[in-house]
């Protein structure tokens, strides 16, 4: 678990509670090391070199709560849930905590294989990260973990290099965090002046992974970058449904939506989950059926559905509701009472709270359901991929 100390207060108890409450082998990572509800968080940028902790900007905050712990962090400082799906690129390199954290990926390789140097699969996370146990465990059973295997969502966003996004988790097998270890011990001093010059953890954890010769495993959509709210769980490609993926991860999750999904899991598992079927799977649509529909039969405020076709002849939430009604299509609308702005959509989106935004969401309940109900079976369509080859459920 990598989090930092501008956002522990706010994200790490629900992981305690929650996604790291079975698992017997957890280390958390931080730039401040603490006992945390008597959890021991270590200070995985204590090795770095020297002349950087002292002399390099990015680490102005670690230095200041080095000297004075938590009474150093200003208001501005604490990150908490604001990062969320919309939070841009520029916006993120202002947050002190979010600078600092890009030295913290290489460290966190290093430093979990020495520590349990004997392990089959090791599974990283961030503090706003939802991890189905359920799903990643039957995935890493069908792999060998002797194997170089890095499993996750692998993109080149923002990089002339494959590397794989922090907050979407991913899953190394033991040959691959070996090699990655190796190759950080051989290369520390020329990886810590490498790392000042480049933005983000991922993309240079990315870079030592190709170097050291671990294959990245395109594990999308069954590893998810955004919240399940901002994803369209009706979208097809290479003819097969994101309905029918297994869902492995969400990503910026706030404690209070950890707390749902952790709930649904353990019902799904207590009624659906079966221990002798390798291949039986929390799906992506029945994340949508037993968490994001339950939720649509309400309107909400200060809420952003997504929704995206304009209507600017309705000016008031009533005629925006009409407007809505009257085109078969749509599935749902907002209105936005600051900007007098109506739009509807044709897909379902579940959408995600914007506060103070004046902006309020409904959903047609009748034709989402219907939609829902159209979903045909899934038959060979939920699969599990790495390297080249598909692994067929």
């Amino acid at each position: 678990m990598k989090t930092g100390v501008t956002e522990i207060e706010d994200r790490l108890p629900a992981q305690l509670e929650y996604t790291l409450k079975c698992p017997p082998n957890v280390l958390i990572f931080s730039d401040h090391e603490e006992t945390f509800h008597g959890h021991e968080v270590q200070d995985v940028l204590a090795n770095i070199s020297p002349d950087i902790l002292e002399q390099n900007p990015d680490f102005t905050l670690y230095r200041r709560v080095k000297e004075v712990g938590r009474l150093g962090l200003e208001p501005d400082d604490l990150t908490g849930v604001r990062t969320t799906d919309n939070t841009t690129d520029a916006e993120k390199v202002l947050v002190p905590g979010w600078v600092l954290d890009k030295w913290k990926f290489l460290p966190m390789m290093n430093e979990t294989f020495h520590r349990f140097p004997d392990k089959k699969w090791y599974v990283f996370i961030e503090s706003d990260t939802y991890l189905f146990w359920s799903t990643v465990l039957k995935y890493v059973s069908t792999l060998d973990h002797t194997k170089p295997h890095c499993l996750g969502h692998r993109t080149t966003r923002l990089s002339d290099h494959q590397f794989m996004q922090g907050g979407s988790g991913y899953v190394l097998s033991h040959e691959a965090l070996q090699r990655v270890a190796r190759y950080i011990q051989t290369h520390r001093r020329s990886l810590d002046l490498w790392m000042e010059g480049e933005w983000a953890g991922d993309i240079s954890l990315g870079a030592v992974l190709n170097d050291a010769q671990v294959p990245m495993t395109y594990a999308w959509p069954i590893f998810q970058p955004a919240f399940f709210g901002v994803t369209y769980f009706g979208m097809e490609f290479e003819n097969r449904r994101f309905w029918c993926y297994p869902a492995a991860t969400y990503h910026h999750m706030t404690p209070e939506t950890i707390a749902d999904v952790w709930s649904m899991e353990q019902r799904w598992i207590e009624e659906e989950s079966d221990n002798s079927n390798p291949f039986k799977f929390l799906s992506q649509g029945d994340v949508f059926n037993n968490l994001m529909l339950p939720r649509m039969r309400f309107p909400r405020e200060d809420w952003d559905n997504y929704c995206d076709i304009a209507r600017p002849l309705a000016t008031t939430a009533e005629a925006c509701k009409q407007a809505c009604l009257d085109d078969r299509e749509c599935k749902q609308f907002q209105f936005d009472s600051v900007s007098l702005q109506c739009k509807i959509a044709f897909v379902p989106f579940y959408g995600e709270a914007k506060l103070g935004s004046g902006v309020y969401s409904e959903w047609l309940f009748d034709r989402i359901e219907k939609w829902r109900n159209s979903q045909r079976p899934c038959v060979r369509e939920s699969f599990l991929r790495y390297g080249d080859i598909d692994l067929e459920l």
